[in-house]
C-alpha cells in the first residue's frame, strides 16, 4: 500500500520548468520507441491498453483520464509509424537519447536524481499521465499540494470553494443551502431550481476533500460564514453573566440585553432548508446536526438520492467489492471516499423534518427504507419511477418538485409528479433518435457490404455491380413507398396520439422520429418476405441499401425542421414537408413526391414537372432537380416559424 498519492510523490521530483519541458518531450518518445524497438506488436497493444485502463481507474473515469486515452493512442500510432519507417537501431538510439536528456534535466536543472531510482514502480505507472497533465492540464498540476510546504502554508489553503450566491444575496431573507455530489456538476441544475424560488437566498457549497477528512470543521466554518453572529452569541452570553455579577446593574439594562439576545437568536435561524444530492446528502445531514447544536432547532432537509445510507443494490455491492483493493493500489482521495461507500460522512438515520426524493431505478444511491416505520416514510418520501441517478436533478427541476415541496409547506401529498416512461419504452415507442439507432443500422449495412465485396471476389461468385445497382434501386423503391404508407396509414391512424404530438410541437426535435419498434418489425417482415423471391446477390445488396434509406429518411426529416442553410435538396424537402404540416392530409412522403403524386395526396401548392416524377421513386431525385418557387419568400417564412 502506498503511503502517498503517486502524483504528489512524482511532483516532488519535477518542479523545475526546464526539466518538466524535457519530460514532456522525452516521455512520449521513450514510450513510443519502447513499443517500436523492444516489444512485439501484440505486446505493445497490450501495454497501451494497460496504461489506458490504469489511468481511467486511477482518476475514477474523470474527464482528464478519458482525454488521456487519446494522448496514449497518439503515442501508440506514432510507434506504429516508427516501427515501419525506422530501423530498430534508430529507435533504440532515440530511446537512449531520451533517457539521457531526462537524466540531464534532473542532474543539471532539478538538482536531484530521477524518480525511477527511488520508486521504479510508480515511475513506470504514472510518468505518461504526469507529462499529459503537465502539458494539457497545467493548472491541475499547480494545485497538487507540495509536501515540502510548511504547516503554516498548508493551513492557509482554503478547504472549500468560496460560497457562491446563486441569486443576489439578501441578509433579510432565509437561505436555501445546496450540497452536491463529489463527481457531479450540480450547480447548473441548482441554479435553475433557484430561479423557481426567488424569495430565498440560494447558496451552493462545493467542498474539497482529503483522506480521513471528517468534514465537520469545514461545515462549521461554512455555518459561521453564513451566520456571522453565531460566534458572537457565546461572547454575549458571557458578557451577560459578567453583568449579572455586577451589583449596580439596573433592571432596565437587563431587559434590553435579554431582548437583544432574542433578536440575535432570531437572526441566527436563517436557514429555510438544506438540499443535498448524492454524496451531498451526507453533508446535508451533517450540516443539519450542526444547526441543531448551535440553534436547538430542527431545520428542514431535502435529500435527493442521498449518499450515506445503505441501499443493498447491485451497484453498492459491486463498489464495496472493488473499491478496497483499488484504494490500496492508488491511495488517492477519490478512492478513499469510494472505499467507504455508501455510508461515508453520514451516521444518521432519517429523522424529523427530513424529506426524501428517490427513484426506484436509481442503482447508485437508493436508501433501504425497510428499517423505518411505513407511516413515517410515507409522510416524507417522494418516489420517482424510471429515473437514473444522473437524471434525478434535471427531472426534479423540470417538474418543479422542490418548488412545490417548499411552497406547499413540505406536504409531500400535495406535490404533483408527471408520470415518466422507462428507457426501454422510449427506445421502442418514443420518437427519440438515439445513437444506437445509427450504430445498429450502419452495422447491418456495413456487414452486408463486406459480405457482398467478399463474395464478389470469390472464385465461383455470381456477385457483380449489376446486382449491386439492382439492389439499390429495389431497396430505394421499397423504402420510399414504405415511409409513405407508414406515415399515411400507420402513424396518422393507429399511432395518432404519438404522431399528433409532433404536429402540435413540430420544432421539438426529440419527438419527431418514427418509433423504433415499427422500424424493427418492418425490417424483419420484409426480410423474410423478400428472401422467397430474391436471389442471394439481390438480397445482400438490398440489405445494404434499405438501412441507409431509413437513416437518410430520419436525417432529412430532422433537417426539414431545423435546417437554415442553402442546399437546394434540403430546402426542397423542407418546403415539401412544411406543406404537410399546414395540410396534414397531403404530402405524406419525406424523400420524394412520387407516391403522393400517384396516390392523389400531393399538395396543390407543390408544383412538379414530368421529369421529376419519371424516376421519382429514387429518394431525393425529385428534390435534386426541383426548382424552388419564390425561394427567398419561402426562406423568410420558414425562419420566422
Amino acid at each position: 500500500m502506498h503511503s502517498q498519492d503517486p502524483l504528489i510523490k512524482y511532483k516532488e521530483y519535477h518542479k523545475n520548468s526546464t526539466n518538466i519541458a524535457i519530460h514532456q518531450a522525452c516521455v512520449p518518445l521513450i514510450l513510443a520507441t519502447a513499443y517500436a524497438a523492444f516489444l512485439t506488436p501484440n505486446l505493445a497493444l497490450a501495454l497501451n491498453v494497460f496504461y489506458s485502463l490504469n489511468y481511467l481507474l486511477f482518476d475514477v473515469f474523470s474527464q482528464k483520464s478519458i482525454n488521456c486515452i487519446g494522448y496514449l493512442q497518439v503515442i501508440y500510432a506514432v510507434s506504429i509509424v516508427q516501427r515501419n519507417l525506422l530501423s530498430q537501431q534508430v529507435n533504440i538510439i532515440i530511446h537512449l537519447l531520451s533517457w539521457a536528456l531526462q537524466i540531464y534535466g534532473h542532474k543539471v536543472h532539478e538538482k536531484n536524481s530521477p524518480a525511477f531510482l527511488d520508486n521504479l514502480y510508480d515511475s513506470f505507472l504514472f510518468a505518461p499521465y504526469f507529462t499529459f497533465l503537465e502539458t494539457f492540464y497545467p493548472d491541475t498540476m499547480r494545485q497538487i499540494q507540495d509536501p515540502t510546504q510548511t504547516q503554516t502554508q498548508t493551513q492557509t489553503q482554503p478547504k472549500y470553494i468560496t460560497i457562491k450566491k446563486i441569486n443576489n444575496f439578501n441578509k433579510n431573507t432565509k437561505n436555501i443551502i445546496y450540497f452536491a455530489g463529489l463527481f457531479q456538476k450540480a450547480d447548473k441544475h441548482y441554479a435553475k431550481i433557484a430561479d423557481q424560488l426567488p424569495e430565498f437566498n440560494h447558496i451552493f457549497v462545493n467542498v474539497f476533500f482529503e483522506n480521513g477528512d471528517n468534514y465537520n470543521d469545514t461545515l462549521i466554518k461554512i455555518y459561521e460564514e453564513l451566520n456571522p453572529k453565531a460566534q458572537g452569541v457565546s461572547k454575549q452570553e458571557q458578557q451577560q453573566e459578567d453583568q449579572q455579577q455586577q451589583e449596580d446593574q439596573q433592571q432596565e439594562d437587563q431587559q434590553q440585553e435579554d431582548q437583544q439576545q432574542q433578536e440575535d437568536q432570531q437572526q441566527q435561524q436563517q436557514t429555510e432548508c438544506i438540499i443535498g444530492f448524492s454524496f451531498g446528502g451526507s453533508l446535508a445531514k451533517q450540516y443539519k446536526e450542526i444547526i441543531f447544536d448551535k440553534e436547538k432547532c430542527y431545520t428542514k432537509c431535502i435529500l435527493i438520492s442521498p449518499g450515506g445510507f445503505k441501499s443493498n443494490t447491485f451497484c453498492e455491492k459491486f463498489i464495496t467489492t472493488i473499491s478496497q483493493p483499488l484504494y490500496k493500489l492508488y491511495n488517492n482521495s477519490k478512492w478513499y471516499m469510494i472505499s467507504n461507500y455508501p455510508t461515508y460522512q453520514n451516521h444518521h438515520n432519517l429523522t424529523i423534518n427530513d424529506y426524501l426524493i428517490h427513484s426506484t431505478h436509481d442503482q447508485v444511491h437508493n436508501p433501504d427504507l425497510s428499517i423505518y416505520d411505513p407511516t413515517f416514510i410515507n409522510s416524507i418520501k417522494i418516489t420517482l419511477n424510471h429515473v437514473q441517478h444522473k437524471d434525478m436533478l434535471p427531472i426534479i427541476q423540470k417538474q418543479k418538485i422542490i418548488q412545490q415541496l417548499i411552497q406547499n409547506d413540505y406536504n409531500v401529498n400535495e406535490v404533483k409528479k408527471k408520470s415518466l416512461t422507462s428507457t426501454l419504452s422510449k427506445l421502442l415507442f418514443g420518437g427519440h433518435f438515439y445513437p444506437y439507432h445509427i450504430g445498429l443500422w450502419l452495422s447491418v449495412s456495413t456487414y452486408n457490404l463486406y459480405s457482398f465485396i467478399a463474395n464478389q471476389y470469390s472464385q465461383y461468385s455470381q456477385y457483380s455491380p449489376y446486382y449491386f445497382f439492382k439492389g439499390f434501386v429495389f431497396a430505394s423503391t421499397v423504402w420510399s413507398f414504405t415511409e409513405y404508407a407508414f406515415h399515411r396509414f400507420i402513424l396518422h391512424k393507429f399511432f395518432g396520439k404519438h404522431h399528433n404530438k409532433h404536429h402540435d410541437y413540430p420544432n421539438k426535435l426529440s419527438i419527431i422520429h418514427t418509433p423504433m419498434l415499427l422500424v424493427v418489425l418492418n425490417w424483419f417482415a420484409y426480410y423474410f418476405l423478400f428472401q422467397k423471391f430474391l436471389n442471394p446477390q439481390e438480397m445482400t445488396s438490398y440489405c445494404i441499401f434499405f438501412p441507409l434509406n431509413y437513416l437518410a429518411f430520419e436525417y432529412i426529416h430532422l433537417l426539414s425542421h431545423s435546417y437554415v442553410g442553402r442546399n437546394n435538396i434540403i430546402l426542397n424537402a423542407k418546403q415539401y414537408h412544411k406543406l404537410h404540416h399546414l395540410t396534414p392530409n397531403t404530402n405524406y412522403s419525406f424523400v420524394t413526391p412520387f407516391w403522393d403524386f400517384y396516390f392523389g395526396t400531393l399538395s396543390p401548392n407543390y408544383k412538379t414537372q414530368p421529369e421529376e416524377i419519371l424516376f421519382g421513386y429514387i429518394p431525393f431525385y425529385s428534390f435534386l432537380i426541383h426548382k424552388i418557387q419564390n425561394q427567398s419568400n419561402s426562406n423568410s417564412k420558414d425562419n420566422s416559424e
